[in-house]
């Protein structure tokens, strides 16, 4: 009896015995307590999309107000200004800040450009292709060979019918045919102590193998070999150093190898703290050393060590030293006797919130006028009130849509009994209403509601003169504007216009003001400065003097921040998971206890049964 008691207990097979469906009972005993499981399961699932929900909210308010409490949403750009100009020639360019002075101002002439100091290789580096073998021996086979010649990207074939008997029928030969290829006097070809030379100076000449028998080896010139510098190559094959480049600029000092490429060598200079550039230019066949810094204050200082690539006679034909001969910008502004030039190191530059580019020197006058820009003005305070309405309504929706609280977050086993379509619009319709009447948002609307309809201190205008008014409660208290009106109060007084919106307390924001400095500040920022405060409040990723981050945040979290994962929410969260925990167990005890139970029935029966055979058979044996 034990073993079969053992039997029925462990494996929980059931109505053996008794004949009943064990199973079937099992399933519908154990149904009460997986609900109970599945009920906390949609608590946590309610609080995950009321999580998702804010940090919809929080993105959209961090898109808004870029996430510095220095800015003001939209309002951060320039623009709100033009210029327009009469006279010049092109020779300065003018951009507008929305801090530019309105008013009229000539440039009488520009009597020098900013330049910086700079240096450049005397001569040519390499000049020429210069082949390697000695053809002043004799006689120069050369007969059915070929190769290319390509002179500024322009490539001919060259070929040899012929063997030539000396150095020089070799250079008469082979100046006809590239005369014949190019055009007479594109490319000179000569000799030097025997070996062949290739010139075209002020072009790009570049000697390229061919197919067929190539005539190169024969005329010692490597295939690739060019009348100037190749930057991919070392400085041993360029211009044959062979021992370790060192040298320094304005302090900075620089360390190569032979083995070390001219790109390597070029990149790190420019990549470094001297504040120079290094470039080549493929058509001078030269290097220039250039200093970043513009003005008559640039300079460049040049020291070698070894390797030879600086110096009198060094690979890059820049001598060592101090070069000093930038110079500075010389112009005149509201100066028609040009009396009192006005010096400048760069050639941008901002004069009274314009930006000027001197761009060509020149002694014909401009006049530019700065002026407001009444239609791009208009349609930024547009944009900026559409993004703020979207903000108003989408805080609206969250606290105000309606719950259907039949439409639970669904459970395993029901999500199995319907299609993806049909969870997605059940889920859709179960995420409505699940932050309405939430207290941190209706507290934010109110805020927002109650920033434009105060007064801002000594703005010298109101909103309702400006053509913006606010609508009804059934349109979520939404901004509405006149278009006529405003563009009539812009033309009237653009600056008290924008003060509304973004006039400046003397107090700057921090989430750690008293109460009367934070009522100051309010009454005196604009209507932007103050929600941007607002915003601030409840999405700020700095802690506040009590250590904590924005009202929202700490609520909810931010993705990529601490709070992420520190927030009421996600506590919450933690604590539904031990409860479903718990519940788990105690579900778990409670069918192990309906399964001892049936267990013990069937013990119970399988006992009865063995004693009633065994007296039927004592019986029968009567």
């Amino acid at each position: 009896m034990a073993s079969v008691s053992t039997t029925y207990q462990d494996l929980r097979i059931g109505g053996l015995a008794t004949g009943i469906d064990t199973d079937s009972i099992m399933e519908s005993l154990m149904k009460a307590e997986q609900a109970k499981v599945a009920r906390i399961e949609q608590e946590k699932q309610s609080a995950l999309w009321q999580q998702e929900a804010y940090r919809k909210l929080i993105d959209s308010i961090r898109d808004f107000t870029t996430g510095d409490p220095n800015k003001v949403g939209i309002f951060s750009d320039t623009g709100y200004r033009s210029v327009t100009t009469v006279g010049g020639t092109g020779a300065v360019s003018f951009i507008a800040g929305s801090g530019a002075q309105i008013g009229a101002h000539t440039i009488n002439a520009v009597a020098q450009l900013a330049t910086a100091a700079s240096v450049s290789s005397v001569g040519e580096c390499v000049g020429q292709i210069t082949g390697s073998a000695d053809l002043s021996g004799g006689p120069i086979a050369l007969t059915g060979t070929s190769f290319a010649l390509r002179l500024d990207g322009v490539q001919q074939t060259i070929s040899f019918d012929a063997d030539c008997a000396d150095i020089n029928d070799l250079v008469a030969a082979l100046q006809q045919k590239v005369d014949l290829a190019f055009g007479a006097g594109r490319v000179t070809v000569g000799s030097e102590g025997g070996r062949l030379t290739l010139d075209a100076e002020g072009s790009i000449l570049q000697a390229i193998s061919a197919e067929g028998v190539s005539a190169l080896p024969k005329l010692g010139i490597a295939p690739g070999a060019r009348n100037g510098v190749i930057l991919g190559n070392t400085a041993e094959t360029v211009f044959g150093i062979a021992e370790d480049i060192e040298f320094s600029i304005n302090g900075v000092s620089f360390h190569f190898t032979k083995d070390d490429t001219l790109t390597t060598i070029i990149r790190e200079v420019n990549q470094s703290d001297a504040g120079v550039t290094l470039s080549y230019s493929a058509m001078t066949d030269g290097f220039t050393l250039r200093s970043n810094q513009t003005g008559a204050a640039s300079q460049i200082v040049i020291e070698n060590t070894s390797g030879g690539l600086f110096g009198a006679d060094g690979a890059l034909g820049i001598d060592t030293g101090t070069v000093r001969n930038g110079q500075d910008a010389v112009f005149y502004l509201n100066d028609p006797d040009q009396l009192r030039p006005i010096y400048r190191s760069e050639n941008i530059f901002t004069i009274d919130g314009v930006t000027l580019s001197l761009k060509a020197v020149t002694d014909v006058a401009v006049t530019y006028t700065v002026a407001d820009d009444v239609n791009a003005l208009r349609q930024k305070i547009m944009d900026y009130v559409e993004e703020y309405n979207g903000l108003l309504e989408q805080i609206s929706s969250l606290v105000s849509e309606k719950r259907d609280y039949d439409m639970r977050p669904l459970t395993d086993a029901e999500k199995e009994e319907m299609s993806e379509t049909e969870i997605a619009k059940w889920e859709e319709k179960a995420k409505k209403g699940l932050l309405r009447a939430d207290s941190l948002l209706g507290g934010l609307y109110h805020r927002l509601r109650m920033a434009f309809s105060s007064q801002t201190e000594g703005a010298g205008s109101s909103f309702a003169e400006c053509g913006i008014t606010t609508s009804l409660y059934t349109n979520k208290g939404k901004l509405v504007i006149d278009e006529k009106k405003l563009t009539a109060a812009l033309e009237k007084d653009a600056d008290a216009v924008m003060a509304l919106f973004t006039k400046e307390s003397g107090i700057g924001y921090t989430r750690d003001l008293t109460s009367e400095e934070a009522a100051q500040r309010y009454e005196e920022c604009g209507f932007a400065h103050r929600i941007n405060d607002i915003f601030m409040d409840h999405v700020s990723t700095r802690r506040n003097a009590a250590g904590l981050k924005g009202i929202l945040l700490e609520k909810a979290g931010l993705i990529g921040d601490v709070t992420e994962f520190s927030n009421a929410i996600s506590k919450n969260i933690e604590k539904i998971d031990r409860r479903i925990e718990q519940a788990n167990r105690r579900m778990d005890e409670q069918e192990d206890k309906y399964w001892r139970a049936f267990a013990a029935l069937e013990e119970a029966v399988n006992t009865m049964n063995s004693q009633s055979s065994w007296i039927t058979s004592m019986m029968g044996q009567g």
